[in-house]
């Protein structure tokens, strides 16, 4: 039995709605898969915003654009100020798709943003170019659901270029940027895995200048205002891909700053930022100099001084006493180390002994009595006895 308006009525009877059960366990309707609609490109394109992100960029941008085509599921982001830049963006937009892809946009689909295409320029604007501006209910955003799965992978994809490069996080901007680049270069199951870039440009996209991104590289120095003996190169990150010019994106980590270059060297294995035990701020390079001891020990080695070599020793030397002149001649030679190896005598000096004499003299002895022994035979023998 049901009770509706104090009236009373049984199951099969009353054609009155129950107020009762819907107020305790309605829930939202199921919403359906989305799939591709549209039949060529730029008929129908997903915009929406992002943001404000809590750290902004270096050049102060805390939001960010994202277009998506329909049909190609190509994707173009934009880093904004503040949202008042949505919608002049959308409208370059929609005159880059006529004039370099011949095609009009016929239909945007958005969420109820004033910033998008609800404020009175952009209603005129729609008016004036026959675009059907079509917008989602509110708090649906399941309506405009392409384009909020786009972001979805927008951010993952940035993520990981976070996680991998360290890069500080004031440079988001620049993971988002080559996310998107990256992400329209790649296999989509929904395309039947083509990529956007071919859908949209009808050929598939080069991909042998890709690099790693964060890594380590040098660009080389210009010649102006560059001395002789000045650095040939600057060490910095690489941080994208430039629109419109053919070289990289990259950030000079002495002083931070961003250009483009296409005289760069990669060392695709080293990221600068990425040291557990500095600081981001810090970046670490390799070391270009060489090591140097501090402390130059004089001592002598005494394992690789000859047997009979005096070691030196820390005692200061004592003055040395005035004597009076010697003559060389009269003074003994001064010992040096036997040769290991054996000397064969020559035949003519078998019957000669040389050897040089412990008393004063000055000539060396030689005789052909082969029973003298020489005083001493310690010292440059060329001949043995037999």
């Amino acid at each position: 039995m049901f009770v509706l308006q104090d009236s009373v009525c049984n199951k099969t009877s009353c054609s009155l709605p129950c107020d009762i059960c819907p107020r305790a366990k309605q829930h939202r309707l199921p919403f359906h898969t989305s799939s591709i609609t549209s039949t060529n490109p730029f008929e129908l394109i997903h915009v929406d915003t992002w943001g404000p992100y809590h750290t902004k960029t270096p050049n102060g941008q805390r939001y960010f654009l994202t277009i998506v085509d329909d049909f190609t599921r190509s994707t173009w982001t934009h880093l904004m100020v503040t949202k008042d830049e949505a919608f002049p963006l959308i409208k370059s937009f929609v005159s880059m798709a006529k004039t370099q892809f011949h095609g009009n946009v016929k239909t945007i689909r958005s969420d109820n943003a004033v910033e998008l295409g609800l404020s009175n320029e952009a209603l005129q604007f729609f008016a004036a170019s026959g675009i059907l501006h079509q917008t989602s209910c509110t708090q649906t955003p399941q309506q405009n659901g392409v384009v909020e799965r786009k972001h979805k992978h927008l951010l993952e994809v940035s993520r990981a270029l976070l996680f991998q490069s360290h890069l500080p996080l004031p440079y988001w901007g620049e993971y988002l940027l080559t996310a998107t680049f990256l992400i329209n270069r790649t296999p989509s199951v929904l395309l039947h895995y083509k990529t956007p870039f071919e859908l949209l440009f009808g050929q598939p996209p080069q991909l042998d200048h890709l690099r790693t991104f964060g890594c380590l590289c040098y660009v080389a120095t210009t010649k102006q205002g560059r001395d002789k003996f000045q650095s040939r190169a600057t060490a910095c990150t690489f941080v994208g891909y430039p629109h419109g010019k053919k070289g990289y994106k990259v950030m000079s980590l002495s002083d931070r700053r961003i250009y483009v270059s296409r005289d760069v060297v990669f060392h695709e294995h080293i990221f600068p930022f990425a040291q557990p035990q500095q600081s981001q701020s810090q970046p670490i390079l390799p070391s270009s100099t060489f090591p140097i001891c501090s402390d130059v020990s004089h001592t002598v080695d005494t394992n690789m001084a000859p047997a009979d070599a005096p070691v030196p020793t820390s005692t200061p030397p004592s003055t040395p006493e005035i004597s009076p002149a010697v003559d060389p001649s009269s003074s003994a030679p001064m010992e040096h180390p036997r040769p290991v190896r054996a000397h064969k005598v020559p035949s003519y000096l078998k019957d000669y002994v040389m050897c040089s004499p412990t008393f004063d003299s000055h000539c060396l002895t030689t005789t052909t009595n082969l029973s003298f022994q020489p005083p001493s035979l310690s010292s440059f023998s060329l001949a043995s006895h037999s």
